[in-house]
């Protein structure tokens, strides 16, 4: 099982990634990391909400459009920060 913590989930529509924790629960094993500062971002972020919460839409509509600039849910971690901004400024985006 894995706990995450970024900061701005609520506010922003790529909130940053600043702790995560794993725990195997077969062998009660944790690691915690500190991901401040990396620049890690979390996109689809609607994964982690209920259907009916009042943002979800919205943020389907951003994701779909993260989804044509070639970024995906299927490869572990998407672009950093950095990269995330020079991939949007490369498409006239900000």
């Amino acid at each position: 099982m894995t706990f995450i913590a970024c900061g701005g989930f609520g506010k922003k529509p790529l909130p940053e990634l600043q702790h995560r924790i794993k725990v195997n629960l077969r062998t009660r094993w944790v690691q915690a990391f500190d991901h401040r500062g990396s620049g890690q971002l979390l996109y689809f972020k609607e994964r982690f909400l209920t259907p009916n919460h009042p943002g979800v839409e919205a943020m389907k509509a951003f994701s779909a459009k993260v989804w044509k600039l070639g970024i995906n849910d299927q490869v572990g971690f998407g672009p950093t920060k950095g990269e995330s901004e020079a991939l949007l400024a490369e498409h006239g985006l900000s």
